[in-house]
């Protein structure tokens, strides 16, 4: 009778244990996941749209801030062994926020950017051409035109979905149709960002 009992007992013990782990496989299955985007192309695409905080100034006037909202799309090649070099052009606009004081602006050029830990960050550089509208005074603004880098990071959430922080420089920014200061302009970005690497093109 005792050895029954022990006997009883061990399988007891064993099913517990057998339990335990099946809902612990249950529930590691049942885990959500967020893995980054795969490449499935030699071609990718990106959109991104976010509040642009910009500040412009020249010596002759005091900086002046304003805030938009900016659109962007980039796509070109993947290239590489392991698919992580991404070249590509990009078309950028910003519209104001603040008629009052409004900043426009489009820019366009080219795009170096490369796709670490399996896409999970993505960085990026661009050298192009901006031509904006900067609101100095209610009374006065100027159109110019000048020079465009930026340097930006992309965090992949999951999928390509993420968000993307900036910093945008304009250089050597001449007045159109007028003479008048050069202007230098900085800008800051936070915001959605999109990438599809599953083209077909």
């Amino acid at each position: 009778m005792r050895i029954f009992a022990i006997f009883f007992t061990l399988l007891v013990f064993i099913y517990a244990q057998e339990e335990n782990q099946s809902l612990k496989d249950n529930q590691e299955t049942q885990q959500i996941t967020l893995p980054p985007a795969k490449v499935n192309s030699d071609y990718y695409a990106s959109f991104r749209v976010a509040p642009i905080l910009s500040r412009f100034y020249s010596t002759q006037n005091k900086a002046n801030t304003s805030l938009s909202v900016d659109f962007d799309v980039n796509s070109g090649w993947i290239w590489g062994e392991d698919k992580d070099i991404l070249f590509g052009f990009f078309l950028d606009g910003a519209s104001a926020i603040n008629n009052k004081r409004a900043l426009y602006s489009l820019g366009a050029g080219v795009s170096l950017g490369g796709r670490l830990w399996e896409g999970r960050v993505i960085p990026q550089i661009r050298l192009g051409y901006l031509l904006a509208h900067l609101p100095i005074e209610v009374s006065k603004q100027y159109n110019v035109q000048g020079g465009l880098a930026e340097f930006n990071l992309f965090f992949d959430i999951t999928k390509g979905y993420g968000l993307f922080v900036a910093y945008r420089h304009g250089f050597a920014m001449e007045v159109l149709k007028e003479r008048a200061p050069r202007f230098n302009l900085s800008a800051v970005m936070i915001g959605f960002n999109f990438y599809d690497f599953d083209l077909d093109w």
